[in-house]
This record gives C-alpha cells, sequence and structure tokens, in this order.
C-alpha cells in the first residue's frame, strides 16, 4: 500500500490563492513545505500501520480496486466495532476516499480516528495525512487548531506528527518566531537517528530568513537547535562582506558547539608541528624566511624597556614582571636534555623616541642573538624596530604597546595584552547569560574612545540577536550627567512603545501548547506608585554600559540611580578598575562589573604571582607586569616544545595555539594578538574582587602584611604602587585612553 503523493505540484490543484498576498506566501514556501512533507515519509513512511491484518479489502487495495475496498472495510467496521485493527481500518477507509478523489470523506474518517484514539500508528499516520488535506486546502489556521487541541492531550505515539503539523502551519501563516519554538520542540522529541531530516528542513527555512531573524533566534535558544543552524547561516552570509565578525561568530559556534556535525568543516587544518605543538589549529600567516641567517642562543631572552626617563615607572614594571617569570620557569621546568636554564637581559631604552632603535641595533650587531626581545614598550618604537629585527629573524614581543592592529603590519612582531573587543564581549556575554539582560544601554564620553568602545559594544550585542534600547554621550570630563540620563529616558519610553506594538520574539515555554509569555514592558503591567522627590524609575533597562575613567563612571553610576536606573547592573571597561569607582560611585559601586586583564583575585596562579611581587618589590603588580610575566610564559612554552631560534619561535607563534597562563589560557590569535583572557571584578566591601561565573561566591585576597622584602624593608598594607608616568601614547591601562580625541594614534 503506497500514501498520496505530497509532491509540489498538489499545491496549485484545485483553487487559486484568494489574494496576492496569499499568492506570495504560497509561492515562497511552496519547496519548504514540500520539504516538510518530504521529512514526514521519510520519518514514518507510507506503508499501512503494523497489526493490519490481511483480509477482503487490503486485497482489493492492493489490487486497485479502492470502491470494493472501500465497501469490505466498512463491512470490517459494522462486523466488530471493538476490533483491535479498528484503527487501521479507519486509516485505509480514509486512504481509499483519497484513491477516489473524495478528500472531504477522507478528512472526516481521519477526524474520527484521531478523536478516538492518539496512541497508535495509525493515528499517527493519520495526523500526517490530514496535515496534507488541510495545507493542500489552505487551511492553515485551522490545522494549527487542530494540533493545538490534540497537542493539549499530551498523546506520545503521534506527538511527533502532530508537532510536525503544527509547524507546517506556523510556517504557512509567516509567524516564524513560533515556528522556531516548533522547530525546536519537534527536534527534541524526535530520537537521533531522526533529526537529520528536520535539521535539513531547517536549513532551508533559515535560508530565506532575514539576519536580524537569525539573530533573534541565536539569543533566544543559545546553545541548542535552531540556533547552531541559524549561526552556521549567518556566518555563511558574512564571509564575504565582513570576515572579521564571521571569524568572531565561527569562533563563537565552536566555543558552543564543538560537537556538531559541521564543526569539523570550520576547523582549519592544524599547523605543521615545529616539534611537539602545544593546541594547534591554523596557520594564520607564512613567516617570511629572515634575510640574514644568524645564530641564537636558546636559553636567552632580551628584554627592551626605558627604566630610566619619563617612562621609567613602565619600564620597570615590565622589568620586575618579566625577572619573575623567568625565576618561576627556572625553578620548575622539565627542560630536554642538555638544555640550558632561561636568562632574561634588560636593555634600557631611556625615552624610547631616541634609544629604542640604537640599543636594538647594538643588540643585533653581536652573535649569538637571544631566542625573542620582550619589548618595547610604546608603538612608535614597535614600528621603527620590527623591520630591523624581522630582516634577522628575531621576534619582538611587546607588553604594553596599544596601537590597533600593529602587529598585522609585521609577521615578527606579536603583542600580549586583553583586547578591547575581548572585553567588551566578555562584559555583554556575562549580562546576557548570566544575568538575564536583554534591554542594554550605552553612556558614554564623546571622544574618539568612547566612539569606539560604543562601536564594539553595539556590535557585540548585535551578534547574541540583542539592540541597545537607548543611548547618549557626554563631553570628556563632565561631572553632571543629567542632559544624557534625561535623554537615556526619552529613548527607553520610546522604546517601550514600540514593544506593545510589536511584541517582540521570546524563547518558548517547554509545552508548545501553553500559552505564550511576552515581556512584562508589553504586558501592560502597572508602573510603580513614584517616589517623592525622586525621578521616575525606569524598568526596563537590565544593564548600562560606561566606558571611561573610575572616576567619571563612579558619578554616572550614582547619578544613574538617582535618576531612577536602579536595578540595571553597571559594565564598565579596564580603566575603572580603581579606588575612584568606589569613591565616587559609594554604594551604588556594588551594581558595577569591570572588565580588566589582571586581578590578583581572578586564580591561585594570579594571587600567588601578587603575593611574590609584593613581597619581593613593596607593591602590588600592576597589569604591565603581569603582561610582562605573560609575554615570557609565551616564550618559555615555545622552548619547551623545542624551539632554538628566532625564526623557530615566531612560527611556532605564527599559528592559533593556546598556551597555559596565569588566569587561563592564553591565545594566540591571528595577526600575531597574544590575548589574556578577561577578568570580570565587582566590588564586594568597598573592594574591588574577580566575580566568579556562577555568581555564587566572591573570592577575595588579601596581601601579605609584615613581610619582609628583598631590601630588608617590611610590606604593610599601606603600601601603594607608584604612580604610573604619563604616557604619550595612551598605552596603560588599555588600548585606547580616555583622552584619545587630543592624542594622534601612532
Amino acid at each position: 500500500m503506497s500514501t498520496p503523493s505530497y509532491a509540489a505540484a498538489a499545491w496549485c490543484g484545485s483553487s487559486a490563492p484568494s489574494s496576492p498576498s496569499m499568492a506570495t506566501s504560497v509561492s515562497r514556501s511552496l519547496v519548504l513545505r514540500s520539504s516538510i512533507w518530504l521529512v514526514s515519509l521519510l520519518l514514518w513512511g507510507g506503508a499501512a500501520a503494523p497489526g493490519w491484518a490481511a483480509g477482503e479489502g487490503d486485497r482489493l487495495f492492493a489490487a486497485g480496486d479502492y470502491a470494493a475496498a472501500l465497501a469490505a472495510y466498512a463491512q470490517e467496521v459494522a462486523a466488530n466495532p471493538q476490533a483491535a485493527d479498528r484503527p487501521t481500518t479507519l486509516l485505509q477507509m480514509a486512504r481509499c476516499h483519497l484513491r477516489l478523489h473524495r478528500p472531504w470523506l477522507a478528512e472526516v474518517r481521519l477526524r474520527r480516528l484521531l478523536n478516538e484514539d492518539l496512541e497508535t500508528d495509525a493515528a499517527a499516520t493519520a495526523a500526517t495525512l490530514l496535515d496534507q488535506l488541510l495545507v493542500e486546502q489552505r487551511r492553515w489556521e485551522e490545522a494549527l487548531q487542530i494540533a493545538d487541541t490534540l497537542l493539549g492531550h499530551q498523546p506520545v505515539r503521534a506527538r511527533p506528527r502532530l508537532l510536525a503539523m503544527r509547524t507546517h502551519a506556523l510556517i504557512a501563516l509567516d509567524r516564524h518566531e513560533e515556528a522556531a519554538r516548533a522547530f525546536a520542540t519537534l527536534y527534541r522529541t524526535l530520537p537521533a537517528d531522526q533529526r537529520p531530516a528536520v535539521e535539513e528542513v531547517a536549513q532551508r527555512w533559515l535560508a530565506a530568513r532575514p539576519d536580524s531573524f537569525l539573530r533573534s533566534v541565536i539569543g533566544a535558544f543559545d546553545a541548542s537547535f535552531p540556533a547552531d543552524y541559524a549561526l552556521l547561516m549567518l556566518i555563511e552570509r558574512l564571509r564575504d562582506g565582513d570576515p572579521n565578525l564571521a571569524r568572531r561568530l565561527t569562533n563563537q559556534f565552536l566555543a558552543t558547539f564543538p560537537g556538531h556535525p559541521r564543526a569539523a568543516a570550520l576547523r582549519p587544518p592544524p599547523p605543521p608541528p615545529v616539534a611537539a605543538p602545544v593546541v594547534a589549529a591554523a596557520p594564520v600567516a607564512v613567516v617570511p624566511p629572515p634575510a640574514v641567517v644568524r645564530s641564537y642562543d636558546a636559553g636567552r631572552i632580551d628584554l627592551l624597556a626605558p627604566t630610566t626617563g619619563p617612562l621609567a615607572a613602565i619600564g620597570n614594571a615590565l622589568f620586575q614582571g618579566a625577572t619573575l617569570a623567568v625565576e618561576a620557569y627556572n625553578a620548575q621546568r622539565q627542560p630536554p636534555p642538555g638544555s640550558p636554564p632561561v636568562t632574561l637581559t634588560l636593555h634600557d631604552t631611556g625615552d624610547e623616541a631616541v634609544q629604542a632603535e640604537a640599543t636594538l641595533r647594538n643588540l643585533l650587531g653581536r652573535d649569538p642573538l637571544p631566542v625573542a626581545v620582550i619589548g618595547p614598550a610604546t608603538s612608535p618604537a614597535c614600528r621603527r624596530l620590527a623591520p630591523l629585527a624581522a630582516a634577522v629573524g628575531l621576534p619582538l614581543i611587546t607588553p604594553s604597546a596599544a596601537a590597533p592592529d600593529l602587529p598585522l603590519d609585521y609577521p615578527y612582531l606579536f603583542r600580549v595584552g586583553m583586547s578591547d573587543e575581548a572585553q567588551v564581549a566578555r562584559l555583554v556575554d556575562h549580562a546576557v547569560r548570566a544575568r538575564g539582560a536583554r534591554r542594554l544601554a550605552c553612556l558614554y564620553p564623546n571622544n574618539a574612545y568612547g566612539n569606539h568602545f560604543r562601536d564594539l559594544f553595539v556590535e557585540q550585542a548585535r551578534c547574541l540577536g540583542l539592540g541597545l534600547v537607548a543611548q547618549a554621550n557626554y563631553p570628556p570630563g563632565a561631572v553632571d550627567f543629567g542632559g544624557p540620563i534625561r535623554s537615556l529616558l526619552a529613548q527607553e519610553e520610546a522604546a517601550n512603545a514600540r514593544l506593545v506594538a510589536e511584541r517582540p520574539f521570546v524563547a518558548a515555554p517547554p509545552d508548545p501548547v501553553a500559552p505564550l509569555p511576552w515581556p512584562a514592558e508589553s504586558a501592560g503591567l502597572p508602573a510603580p506608585p513614584p517616589r517623592p522627590n525622586r525621578p521616575r524609575q525606569i524598568s526596563g533597562i537590565d544593564a548600562v554600559f560606561l566606558p571611561g575613567p573610575a572616576a567619571t563612571v563612579g558619578l554616572a553610576m550614582a547619578q544613574l540611580s538617582y535618576y531612577g536606573v536602579e536595578e540595571a547592573v553597571w559594565l564598565a571597561t579596564e580603566e575603572a578598575a580603581a579606588p575612584e569607582l568606589i569613591e565616587r560611585g559609594e554604594r551604588f559601586a556594588r551594581a558595577a562589573v569591570i572588565a580588566t586583564g589582571f586581578s590578583p583575585t581572578a586564580s591561585q596562579g594570579a594571587a600567588a604571582f601578587a603575593t611574590t611581587y609584593r613581597s619581593r618589590y613593596g607593591h602590588d603588580p600592576d597589569r604591565l607586569a603581569f603582561q610582562a610575566y605573560q609575554a615570557v610564559q609565551v616564550v618559555v612554552a615555545g622552548l619547551a616544545q623545542g624551539v632554538r631560534s628566532g625564526p623557530d619561535l615566531a612560527a611556532f607563534l605564527g599559528h592559533s595555539l593556546t598556551v597555559d597562563g596565569l588566569t587561563g589560557p592564553l591565545s594566540v590569535e591571528p595577526g600575531g594578538e597574544i590575548a589574556t583572557p578577561p577578568v570580570l571584578l565587582t566590588v564586594r566591601i568597598r573592594r574591588l574582587v574577580a566575580l566568579p561565573d556562577d555568581l555564587s561566591e566572591i573570592t577575595t585576597w588579601t596581601p601579605p602584611t609584615g613581610s619582609e622584602t628583598a631590601g630588608g624593608a617590611r610590606a604593610t598594607d599601606e603600601a601603594t604602587p607608584p604612580t604610573p608616568a604619563t604616557n604619550p601614547e595612551g598605552m596603560a591601562p588599555g588600548r585606547f585612553q580616555e583622552d584619545r580625541s587630543e592624542i594622534p594614534i601612532p
């Protein structure tokens, strides 16, 4: 026995569409609905249900005498109305009506069968046939109503067919948000061997949806189907137009769906090993061979740092951090036989503007060369020194130069640090995934720094399918934010009005038949009563991004709270990780989350480094000392893998790989960026402490007191780090400084 064909031609049969818009809808979804019917056939087939006993009706049906078969089936039902195979007989009667071109009578039989019993294979097949009949007659609303009604009885055997029926109807009605939820529910219901057919149909359906819808699916379903295929579709569309965003989305896909069948195709082939590679991925660039072949000392690392002059504070921090890293490696190393211990040689570059190039030329004039050079400290010096180092194959690893895209121009230049993109992505990810934020706002300084971080925030939110409900800027150095905050309030009010009208897409409840929830903003909930002498409260904003220095961000948090934005989390960049944030923000700073490159509370390794550093030098380490430590870690990771020359180390670092760091894995990214993982800080008991991922426990770290320093003096809690010298490049503490609008980017 066979089932009537689900060919696409059936869509063009009996009657014309009732309106041009209906014709457009039919044309647009013709192939997709035909594909869904094909899935039904592939998953559940068209043969008679198990348990059908061969008889007269069965013999006549097989012979093609459908009228006689129908009479025989009717006699069987009348003779034994309580027979166990009654559902199968009713199904065969409906099939006879279909063969005799009586769809209205077939529908009667199918409805009767579904009303009597939903827990037979015949009823499951009947649901598929009824779905076909209703959709062919463009009775999509009726099909949806029947599916919802029958699903309300909580069937088991017929549930997958009814979910498929519901999905067809929602797609035909252009209710795509609900269709996404229906697809997800159907996918979870099916066994693993039947899911690929649904995935294929979902891909075709998503291919016809705009980018904004794909992002909403990614944000709503996170790490489950169909977010995986929405993300793949978005990557494919952006691959040519915006390759950088496509690469970031690819990394997001590989991190979220590591075991996905399509993940292997997205992972680049591993690089050729230098010796025994670390975690290897794709080669990002071919490092050209040096123009002059030189000899190298595999146990020597040189440091170019300004330990005298106006940048002495920066240079001393780099030297101190690198020294501790070399000592730690020599104390714990397990080198290959015959490998010497690592030594660190300091070269003072003074003000860097004049002495850095002369210092490097003097170093290059002697053999053997070091295996790597840590430094220089500033971007202008990096640009002058990189061609000289590349000519002899000597890698330069700068822990502090801040100019954007600096390493991309020089194959032997690498940079250790936390990128602006990484810290903004970490903040947005925390706000959305850990705090459940969906309505974001941004209050930023109107200069190059603020605009740069605002753009990054908007882009990262867009990658998660979110948009900003409000944004406003203020003049650099402002202390009164009343005007910009009132602008945020007005934009939020307008966004609330749009929400009521648009009823935005939200994630599905577990039960596909249950009423769909809508956000509180569009549910007509009463506003809280106004408080005396206070501006009105805003309930819709979940998170406010506040890039800027600590004092400015602290004032902004307090004034936002005064104007009623009290339930939001404050997201701040690394510049806000200073005591001024707590002094100016007062109690409102407790809702702050700051992304920074280093904190002693981030891990046990970071705490041990900070304790050793303080006991040695009498003050806490800053981010530059930490990044110099990480730069040495990257070099010795190559030495541990058998690297013995500068070109070999550059080739080792020229691939995407991962090296263990103090606060997490250091990832060597395309273009020479050695990214340190961002650490999130919050305020507890008027102190900045690391924020754990589960928000269940705050790790605190108290620096040791009363211990003897290397010089014999006692280190106390009152000891403070030296005040950093003015940086003419704007390199610390971030890649852009607050006054970047007044300083040309080097």
